[in-house]
């Protein structure tokens, strides 16, 4: 696994070209994927991401916490998951997820080549380490979180159960200008296969409903045969 460096969670909530616009490592939304890579290599870590293209569901739940969806956007996906854990502010970060959508300027979009597709969202995922656990490291960055951006503009709470499922989330988000949210969200569900599984994550997020509902009215352009896998063709 390549190099790693550790960053402050304050550094990277707060920098922005905007004061009021959210960013995830101060890079810009809607930036293209090579360039996304190249930033978080020079910015957090060395490793290189895998990735793919589906179609996705958007839900506002991911942004601002309701239930709004749009069905069947198109995105190239990628994930950042090494042996070792990535250190932010000293807290363990297992996975980071990105994801682009398709800028779609002629109405199509790709599925073989991220050529035109845009940064949308970034995910932190926590994990707890031998000195905090879960709710140690959601309280941390719960308290970070509010001495940067004040009070939230909504609570994330809430739990489903079921004769073999139990699940409790906790959270809250934070808007700033541009259409721009980042979200902290605690999970934490247990079936009798599973047992219990927690997590912590703190999401960036740009765009609106309307946005996304532009980009599930693409059409797929087949671009041929002689297509490369672009998970990790350039090297970034």
């Amino acid at each position: 696994m390549g190099c790693v460096l550790a960053i402050s969670i304050l550094l990277s909530l707060a920098s922005a070209a905007s004061a009021d616009e959210i960013r995830f490592l101060n890079i810009e939304w809607l930036s293209n994927v090579r360039d996304v890579k190249a930033m978080v290599k020079d910015k957090l870590t060395k490793d290189l991401p895998t990735g793919e293209f589906e179609l996705s569901a958007w839900t506002a739940r991911a942004y601002k916490g309701d239930g709004n969806e749009v069905k069947d956007v198109p995105m190239y996906k990628l994930e950042y998951c090494g042996r070792y854990y990535y250190q932010v502010a000293g807290l363990n970060v297992k996975s980071i997820d990105l994801e682009f959508v398709p800028k779609g300027a002629d109405g199509t979009y790709s599925d073989k080549d991220t050529d035109g597709y845009q940064l949308t969202l970034a995910r932190y995922c926590f994990d707890k380490d031998n000195i905090n656990d879960h709710k140690d490291v959601y309280a941390a960055l719960e308290k970070k979180l509010r001495a940067l951006y004040g009070e939230p503009v909504a609570s994330l709470d809430g739990s489903d159960y079921s004769a073999y499922f139990s699940q409790t989330t906790k959270g809250f988000a934070w808007e700033g200008d541009n259409n721009t949210i980042v979200k902290l969200h605690y999970s934490s569900a247990y079936t009798s296969i599973t047992g219990t599984i927690e997590g912590v994550y703190i999401t960036y997020a740009y765009g609106d409903k309307a946005f996304f509902e532009d980009k599930a009215a693409l059409t797929l352009v087949s671009e041929g045969e002689g297509n490369v896998d672009v998970g990790q063709t350039d090297g970034l």
